[in-house]
């Protein structure tokens, strides 16, 4: 199955309860509050993945009507060059614009500035999705598209800034999102 990219922000098929209270305001409820409510729920997943795309995202994230259930996830140490070739962003129509880039986050007090001037690298692993038949977008079908990315778009773009500079790390850790609704049938 081609993982559709198409209207994901329409529908949410997450579950209600997974909501964190007080999501969109200033009193919303901490990580470790949230994770000790839904850590049955989100147990197949690594709390780092919940926490950096479910917990903090909620409904602002493109993917969150991508099915959580049945999600297996591994850790992996991606180059650089591998990571801005081959992982697709939903918006390459915006390409990235290294200078720009550099500008918008070099030097900042805020991730993920502090970590990657510091580190060349990403405090949390960016979150990928395996799309093993590929992906279709708005206007194309794209087979060859092996991985999309479901979080982390800031520290891609800082990334790209970085690696134009010679000042990134060469290698970063991935969380590679695998799902059951993806995954190529036996032939």
């Amino acid at each position: 199955m081609i993982f559709d990219t198409r209207g994901h922000s329409a529908t949410a098929a997450w579950d209600a309860s997974l909501t964190p209270a007080g999501f969109g305001t200033a009193h919303k409820e901490s990580f470790e509050s949230w994770h000790e409510r839904n850590k049955q729920a989100l147990a197949h997943l690594h709390p780092a993945i919940a926490e950096q795309w479910i917990y903090k995202h909620w409904t602002s994230s493109p993917y969150k009507n991508l099915p959580i259930e049945g999600l297996t996830w591994r850790q992996e140490k991606w180059k650089t060059d591998k990571i801005l070739n081959e992982v697709f962003r939903r918006l390459p129509s915006e390409p990235l614009v290294s200078e720009y880039d550099y500008k918008t986050f070099h030097g900042k007090s805020v991730e993920p500035a502090l970590t990657m001037d510091r580190t060349g690298s990403w405090n949390y692993p960016i979150i990928i999705l395996d799309t093993p038949e590929g992906v279709r977008t708005s206007s194309s079908t794209l087979a060859n598209v092996r991985h999309c990315l479901i979080e982390g778009h800031q520290r891609v773009r800082y990334l790209n800034a970085l690696k134009s500079r010679h000042e990134c790390a060469d290698e970063h850790l991935l969380f590679i999102l695998s799902s059951p609704v993806l995954a190529i049938p036996p032939r």
